[in-house]
C-alpha cells in the first residue's frame, strides 16, 4: 500500500530480515488442444511425474491464493484472478491532509495497515462497499516493487512483456491498470506487500464514507525507526529494555504500531486467506499453464525461487493479455464457470495429507529419535499408511503369485484398484461445464492426488508383500525398507512443496508471531522466525 511512502519502511524491513536468514474470440486464445486433458490414465505404479510437469507448481499455487505465507515465500507471482470483494467490506485509507482523495489511491484491507500512514497528523478514512467492487488479484508479493520480478504478472497485462524501465513507477503502473480496468469494468486491483491492499480506482463508484475522522497520529519516523533483528525469543536488543525479573515490558510506541500492523496482516496468513475477498476459480490465469511453452523453457534449471515472467516471448505474452483480458470480462458478467468449489477442493486434499505426511516423514527421519528404534518406527509408519489408505483398502486386493522374473510393475497390478480408488475419489466430478482454465486446474489437481496415492499405495504393497523383503533382507528388513520410505517420501514432499510445511520450529512464544524474512535474493529459500508483536 502506497509503496512509494513505504519505501523506506520495507526496504529497511528487507535489510534486516535478510541478515539472518466456454467461448472466447479465437484472436485471443492460448493454444488449446482438447486431447491434453484426456482422461486416459494407464495406473502405472511405477511411473512418477515428468520432471517437466507443471501441476504441482499449479496446485501449490491455487491452493495458496490470498494467503500471505505462500505470497511472501514466493513474492514472484504467476497468477491473475478477477474476483469480488463484498458489500459491506470495509476499506481503509490514512492520509496526512483532510481531503478525500478524488483519483485512484490506495486502500487497505485492515486499519493497522492505513494507520501505517499517519505521520505526521492522521486523516483517516474508512468506506464501505454499497455494491460488490470488481477486483483483479495479482498473487505474490506484487506490492513489493523493490523485489525485482514481483510485478512481472501486472507488466505482462498491461503491455504482454515484462518491462524493466517501468517496475518502480507506481503511480504510473495504478493509472494504467485504471485505465485498463475502466475498459473491462474493474474497481480496483488486489495485490500484497506485507498485507493485502487494493489499488482502488475511484473513491465515489462502489463505496461509501463510513467515516473521515481526525485521529492521534503515531508519530513515528521510518527513517529513523532501527528494527531488531529476528531472535527466536524477544525481538528488543536487551539494552532497549529495562530488567525485569517476572515480565517483559510493553514495546516502545513505534515498535508497538508497526508490530500491531505485523500482527493483523498475519490473520490471513493461512489458508483460508483473506475471506473478505472472492476470487473466481475457473476464470484463474496461472502462468504455469504448459502451453506457455517460452516460460516452460525459461524455467529449466531453475529453482521455484528463480521463476520469473521474463522468459515470456512476444507470441506467448500478447496471447496472455488478451486471454486474461477476456477472462475478466466474463468474469464480470457473471459467468463463474462449472460452479466447482475448487478452492474447497484443494483445501480437503491438503487437509487430508499435509499433517499425516508430515508425521510420517518424521517417523522415517533416522536422525529423529523421537519415535524408537527401527521396529517401534516401523509399526507407526504402517499405521499411518494405513490410516491414509483406509477408504480405499478393497478387500479383493491382495498379492498373487508371479513368477520370479516378473517386473515390478507386474507384481503390483494387485494394487491397481487400490490407487484407482484413491486417485479418483476426489475427481469424481463432470467436465463438460468446466472452461479451459477449469481443465488446467483439474489436470494439476489430478496429477498431485495421483501422486500422493502411488507414493503411498506403493507404501502399502510394500507393507503387504512383506515376505518379499523378509527374503531379501532377513533380519534388517525394516531398516531398509525405512530407507527405502524416507527418500520416496521425502521426494513427495519436496515435489509439493506446501507452504503449510514451512514454519517456525520450535514454536513461538504466545506473546511472539511468526513471520518470513523477506529476502531479495531469489534461491534463497526465506526462513521463518519469531519476533515479538505486544
Amino acid at each position: 500500500m502506497y509503496s512509494s511512502a513505504l519505501a523506506p519502511l520495507f526496504l529497511l524491513l528487507v535489510t534486516i530480515l535478510a541478515q539472518d536468514s466456454a467461448v472466447f474470440d479465437t484472436q485471443s486464445q492460448i493454444s488449446f488442444d482438447s486431447s491434453e486433458f484426456g482422461i486416459t490414465q494407464d495406473w502405472d505404479l511405477q511411473r512418477s511425474p515428468n520432471a517437466s510437469s507443471t501441476s504441482a507448481l499449479i496446485f501449490g499455487t491455487a491452493s495458496s491464493l490470498l494467503q500471505g505465507w505462500s505470497n511472501s515465500r514466493w513474492p514472484r507471482g504467476h497468477s491473475i484472478v478477477p474476483g469480488v470483494v463484498p458489500t459491506g467490506t470495509l476499506l481503509y485509507h490514512g492520509r496526512q491532509v483532510p481531503a478525500i482523495p478524488n483519483s485512484s489511491e490506495w486502500v487497505s484491507m485492515d486499519p493497522e495497515h492505513a494507520y501505517l500512514f499517519c505521520d505526521p497528523t492522521c486523516w483517516f478514512l474508512t468506506l464501505v462497499a454499497v455494491r460488490p467492487l470488481k477486483i483483479v488479484y495479482f498473487d505474490g508479493s506484487s506490492a513489493a516493487d523493490y523485489i525485482t520480478g514481483a510485478v512481472d504478472a501486472q507488466d505482462v497485462l498491461l503491455w504482454g512483456e515484462v518491462r524493466e524501465d517501468r517496475q518502480r513507477g507506481e503511480m504510473d503502473r495504478m493509472e494504467a491498470l485504471c485505465e485498463w480496468g475502466g475498459e473491462t469494468g474493474v474497481d480496483g486491483f488486489v495485490r500484497f506487500e506485507i498485507a493485502f491492499e487494493i489499488m482502488l480506482c475511484s473513491f465515489t463508484a462502489g463505496v461509501e464514507v463510513v467515516s473521515f475522522l481526525d485521529l492521534v497520529p503515531g508519530h513515528w519516523n521510518t527513517s529513523t525507526l532501527t528494527m531488531p533483528s529476528p531472535q527466536p525469543t524477544t525481538s528488543l536488543p536487551s539494552s532497549a529494555l529495562p530488567p525485569s525479573p517476572t515480565a517483559k515490558p510493553p514495546l516502545p510506541e513505534p515498535y508497538r504500531i508497526l508490530f500491531s500492523f505485523f500482527s493483523a496482516s498475519s490473520w490471513h496468513y493461512h489458508k483460508p486467506g483473506d475471506t473478505r475477498i472472492q476470487l473466481d476459480y475457473s476464470s484463474l490465469f496461472i502462468f504455469y499453464d504448459p502451453s506457455l511453452t517460452s516460460l516452460v523453457r525459461y524455467r529449466q534449471g531453475r529453482t521455484r525461487g528463480e521463476h520469473r515472467l521474463d522468459g515470456i516471448n512476444k507470441e506467448d505474452g500478447l496471447a496472455a493479455k488478451r486471454r486474461v483480458k477476456d477472462l475478466v470480462r466474463r468474469s464480470v458478467q457473471g459467468d463463474l464457470g462449472s460452479g466447482v468449489d475448487w478452492k474447497v477442493l484443494m483445501e480437503v486434499i491438503i487437509d487430508r495429507y499435509a499433517s499425516r505426511l508430515e508425521l510420517l516423514a518424521q517417523i522415517l527421519d533416522p536422525d529423529d529419535p523421537t519415535f524408537g528404534n527401527s521396529t517401534s518406527r516401523m509399526s507407526l509408519a504402517q499405521t499411518q499408511v494405513q490410516v491414509m489408505l483406509t477408504p480405499y483398502l478393497v478387500v479383493d486386493a491382495f498379492p498373487h503369485e508371479y513368477p520370479a522374473n516378473s517386473s515390478m510393475g507386474e507384481r503390483r497390478i494387485w494394487a491397481v484398484p487400490i490407487f484407482k480408488h484413491c486417485f479418483n475419489t476426489h475427481l469424481s466430478m463432470p467436465r463438460s461445464m468446466m472452461t479451459r482454465e477449469e481443465l488446467v486446474l483439474f489436470t494439476a489437481i489430478r496429477e498431485t492426488n495421483q501422486e500422493i496415492c502411488r507414493v503411498l499405495v506403493n507404501m502399502w504393497a510394500d507393507i503387504t508383500e512383506g515376505d518379499l523383503f523378509e527374503q531379501l533382507y532377513g533380519d534388517t528388513k525394516d531398516k531398509h525398507v525405512l530407507f527405502k520410505w524416507n527418500l520416496e517420501i521425502g521426494a513427495l514432499i519436496r515435489w509439493l512443496d506446501w507452504s503449510i510445511w514451512v514454519k517456525c520450529k520450535p514454536v513461538c512464544n504466545p506473546d511472539e508471531g511468526c513471520y518470513l524474512e523477506r529476502r531479495l535474493v531469489p534461491n534463497k529459500a526465506p526462513k521463518p522466525f519469531c519476533i515479538r508483536r505486544s
